[in-house]
């Protein structure tokens, strides 16, 4: 008789960003996500990425969340300094989380579960997507931590505001966007040049959990993290 099933090890990965823009760009950046625009498909690409214009997918694009749910997986995203689950403005509303605020320093932009209205519409958002102080809770016991978590700090502990609203240096100008790997599948001390991008991480992610790759994570020749990151024993 076998044991009582194992509940896979959680995986938790960290959101990077673009480098901090300049004053005027950032101006005209923030000026043009102001408002969140439905997004209106105009076609498919190779391999089946869609096309269009607008910001908020609609519910007939699937994510790694939907592949997860539908695949008996757990999953969470932890915003910090989001004031209620799942907040959001609605789509065409504008977004009033563009910049921080003393004691708000969410931003509407790095929170990647509301753009798409396959999760808004489902109750799984307001249960899923949860402020960073959920985190702390949820990792007291293996029944209560999802599979993979998804965490985002905010707009200061991100590096993206210099100086920070509540008087912190913040972050500085950057330039290549590194990852850091904590994994048991990982020796300490390994470091790897290999160039990734964010569809490596999808396709990782996907592969973990022997999920179907979504859009350009299922592009011909996209590695996912290979034995140069993933090179020991657990």
């Amino acid at each position: 008789m076998s044991g009582p099933e194992r509940k896979p090890k959680p995986m938790i990965w960290k959101a990077t960003h673009q480098p901090r823009l300049k004053t005027t760009r950032r101006r005209t950046w923030l000026l043009m996500a102001a408002v969140l625009a439905p997004f209106t498909v105009t076609g498919t690409v190779t391999p089946g990425q869609v096309q269009g214009a607008g910001c908020v997918y609609p519910a007939s694009i699937p994510t790694v969340a939907g592949q997860l749910s539908a695949a008996g997986k757990t999953w969470k995203g932890y915003m910090e300094d989001m004031q209620t689950p799942c907040q959001h403005p609605e789509p065409g509303a504008k977004d009033d989380h563009q910049g921080a605020r003393a004691g708000d320093q969410y931003a509407t932009r790095h929170n990647p579960f509301v753009y798409f209205e396959e999760i808004t519409s489902s109750r799984d958002c307001r249960h899923n997507v949860l402020d960073f102080s959920s985190l702390a809770g949820d990792l007291r016991s293996v029944s209560s931590t999802p599979n993979p978590a998804y965490i985002t700090s905010n707009l200061c502990n991100d590096g993206h505001d210099s100086p920070c609203v509540d008087g912190r240096p913040g972050g500085t100008d950057g330039g290549r966007v590194g990852a850091l790997v904590l994994s048991p599948l990982t020796a300490g001390g390994t470091t790897s040049e290999k160039l990734y991008n964010h569809y490596s991480l999808l396709a990782t992610i996907e592969d973990s959990f022997s999920l179907p790759r979504l859009g350009y994570a299922g592009a011909a020749g996209l590695d996912s993290f290979g034995p140069d990151v993933f090179n020991g024993t657990p």
